[in-house]
């Protein structure tokens, strides 16, 4: 068809002439629009190309209003700041309490939220309850002689032998030193009942005398140790070892007797943890730790690390701790947890929902609280028991007549 022709009119009038169809543009190397479709794609265009979603503000509710916090409790939006208010050295000793917890540093009388421990008997633990005998004997044989500021002996019972532990770096050390005896037996009697002493130490006193003597029965693992080196030399059963040991534990040499820590800026439990780990001892070994007091509140949180955390599955301690005091959980934290975070979360939740908290020992005849002891055993609950003994004691030192057990007992009933 030729251009610009129009057809012939038609019985219904003149044709409509058609439009023409709109073609899309050619593009040419020269064109804008090639350039651009020509373009490198790049992070950036397709920033500026893509459609940014819209950015929602946060919906702004009322703050819930607080209620008042029960003893024991800890409010949800105070949780992250447990742990470090326990680290801190300002630690809010109101936080703290309502957590629970009670530091050991500030006036703590038995009007408080503490848990108390009554009597119980411990005729099915006798080698916990030997290590706490012992462990308190030389507590008192070192508040006496050479260590009148110190705070805790822990004893250890591992692979047949007993290691002893102080706060103090040398009280250990210094009690041999200080002391006139040659002989184990001459070391475990030189402290006698007495009025200087009240009913509980006069126990300890007079059992660790009586038990470690080999003529009578023996009680536990323990005391079957110092019975086997009664008339041993010092110099010959009792070892003193650094932190920094790594054999001590395991040598044969050093099997059935003493050993003496020295060293450490720490607490007696954080001590004995650091030489099972150094001396790489196994996993499933037997270990029983115990005090004359129940660990601290850091040293507790030690404690179930090694236990639950390192696999020392075996490991025995007492699982009610005591007070908190800040060094000692700081220690915990950079000595032996290494600033584990997630055992951190565990600890840090059992005190808020008040698995964990602060436990003290009631006094004989349940009077008062007794923070310097652990739990009595059922049968310490005497009130004139220990005065019949030393009165006892007395005689048998003017006439020296020979005693079994089973002749002692009739006059004396032991736990």
């Amino acid at each position: 068809m030729a251009p610009n022709h129009r057809p012939p009119p038609t019985k219904f009038g003149s044709t409509i002439q058609p439009k023409a169809l709109k073609r899309e543009p050619v593009h040419s190397l020269h064109t804008p629009s090639f350039q651009i479709m020509c373009q490198p794609v790049t992070s950036s265009s397709l920033a500026r190309n893509t459609l940014q979603p819209e950015v929602k503000k946060p919906a702004i509710h009322p703050t819930p209003p607080l209620h008042p916090i029960r003893p024991g409790i800890v409010q949800a939006m105070e949780k992250p700041n447990l742990w470090e208010k326990m680290k801190d050295a300002q630690a809010d000793e109101l936080h703290l309490r309502q957590a629970g917890i009670y530091p050991g540093d500030i006036d703590n009388d038995a009007k408080t939220e503490k848990k108390t421990r009554g009597v119980r008997s411990f005729e099915l633990e006798r080698n916990e309850q030997a290590l706490r005998h012992l462990s308190s004997y030389f507590y008192l044989l070192a508040k006496t002689s050479v260590a009148v500021g110190e705070a805790e002996v822990e004893a250890m019972l591992i692979k047949n032998r007993v290691v002893f532990s102080s706060n103090n770096s040398m009280t250990m050390m210094n009690i041999i030193k200080s002391n006139k005896a040659k002989k184990i037996k001459e070391l475990l009697t030189v402290l006698e009942p007495g009025t200087d002493w009240d009913d509980r130490d006069n126990r300890v006193i007079s059992k660790v005398g009586y038990r470690s003597d080999p003529n009578h029965t023996n009680k536990g693992e323990p005391y079957q140790i110092m019975q086997n080196i009664y008339d041993k030399a010092i110099e010959d059963v009792i070892s003193s070892i650094s932190l920094k040991d790594t054999t001590s534990l395991k040598s044969e040499k050093l099997n059935g007797k003493i050993l003496f820590v020295k060293g450490g800026g720490f607490h007696a439990e954080q001590k004995l943890l650091s030489l099972i780990i150094s001396n790489n001892i196994d996993k499933d070994e037997k270990i029983i730790i115990r005090g004359k007091k129940r660990p601290c509140l850091g040293c507790y949180c030690a404690l179930r690390y090694v236990s639950d955390v390192l696999g020392y599955s075996n490991l025995n301690y007492n699982k009610n701790p005591g007070f908190y005091w800040q060094n000692s959980f700081n220690s915990f934290i950079s000595e032996i947890a290494n600033n584990s975070f997630n055992f951190q979360k565990i600890i840090e939740g059992k005190i808020l929902n008040g698995e964990i908290c602060t436990y003290v020992s009631q006094t004989l005849g349940n009077a008062s609280q007794d923070p310097g002891y652990d739990t009595p055993s059922d049968s310490e609950d005497e009130g004139k028991m220990m005065s019949r003994y030393r009165d006892m004691k007395a005689k048998n030192k003017r006439t020296k007549p020979k005693h079994t057990e089973e002749n002692l007992i009739k006059k004396v009933k032991f736990d």
